[in-house]
């Protein structure tokens, strides 16, 4: 990644500095399922179109962002060179998105349904779950992009568990979920198993998997673990396991191109989130413990999904003007 500000202060200049580079600013609000999506797509995008990126902090309140694009302003992007692109997801990147794009021109691309209306941005690209409308502004993808590269299916007998925890669609029942987890690494004594969890899982559970003693599964804490380990984990898994409940995790681990199992959550109520489980369930995208049990293997009727590569080159087809300008690199 480029450091302009670095490089405009060696140079001595206060002038943006200009590449034959596409230039892409990608916003960003701290929220790391949000900084995965937006990740995917720039990695995808770099795959196809040399690019600079700078990645914008969005600090400000969305009062604040709306009066900054009511005023044609974007204070962060003084330094920068101007964007063609400007990439953003979260509820909080909307009005600094819009904010940038109307102070410094460029296409802007939103990675959510939105909460404004959906004409006011160049492009959103909203996961099938979310029921999008039918629009030339929109693409539909198949979960939220993520920047898992999908690997050949691995000979070795690896496997991932990633237990996520409450949320406003799925309850919690921690005894049977290490019940889940205990069967799983009985049902196959051969497969080397990792187990990690995440921010929202209780703190009954951490404790229970720090008593636990399974002979060939190791917990491994996501706070004790730096961002790389997960991606890297599951390009190296033959088998992952996922609670209902992480909806983004489940769709990483189908892009990885491991087999994905699901581990069963009680449902608070019939949503579009335990709806979209059922139908991964019924395409045999995923598979459920007892087919596990029965079979000991996971059957997958597709292989792994690829919605970054596949929302990128769309980009690159819907706005040739950008993606012709790596022919003018001199």
């Amino acid at each position: 990644m480029v450091d302009h500000r670095r490089l405009r202060q060696e140079a001595g200049s206060t002038r943006p500095i200009v590449t034959s580079d596409i230039e892409i600013w990608r916003l960003t609000d701290g929220k790391r399922g949000h900084e995965r999506q937006t990740e995917g797509l720039v990695t995808a995008l770099r795959d196809l179109i040399p690019a600079s990126v700078s990645s914008i902090s969005i600090e400000t309140t969305a009062l604040r962002s709306a009066f900054d694009f009511c005023r044609g302003r974007f204070p962060k992007g003084a330094v920068l060179p101007p964007p063609h692109l400007i990439i953003a997801a979260g509820h909080a990147c909307q009005w600094p998105l819009l904010a940038a794009r109307r102070a410094y021109g460029g296409r802007c691309v939103y990675l959510m349904r939105p909460t404004l209306p959906t004409r006011w941005f160049d492009l959103c690209i909203i996961p099938r779950h979310d029921d999008p409308r039918a629009s030339a502004r929109i693409i539909v993808s198949e979960g939220p992009l993520n920047p898992i590269g999908p690997t050949p299916p691995h000979a070795g007998q690896t496997g991932l568990i990633l237990i996520g925890g409450s949320s406003r669609h799925y309850g919690w029942n921690t005894r049977d979920i290490l019940r889940q987890i205990t069967r799983l690494t009985e049902r196959r004594p051969d497969v080397t198993w990792q187990i990690s969890d995440s921010r929202r899982t209780p703190d009954d559970l951490r404790s229970a998997l720090d008593r636990a003693t399974f002979i060939n599964a190791e917990y491994l804490p996501h706070n004790r673990l730096d961002r790389n380990w997960l991606p890297a984990a599951m390009q190296l898994s033959r088998y992952i396991w996922v609670s209902a409940d992480s909806v983004a995790m489940i769709y990483e681990a189908l892009t990885s191109g491991a087999l994905v199992g699901l581990m069963d959550v009680p449902a608070k109520r019939q949503s579009r989130i335990t709806k979209l489980i059922s139908d991964l369930k019924a395409r045999k995208q995923i598979a459920c413990l007892d087919d596990w049990l029965e079979f000991g293997t996971i059957k997958r009727d597709s292989g792994p999904l690829n919605e970054a590569p596949r929302c990128a080159q769309l980009i690159a087809e819907r706005w040739p003007e950008i993606s012709n300008q790596k022919d003018r690199r001199g």
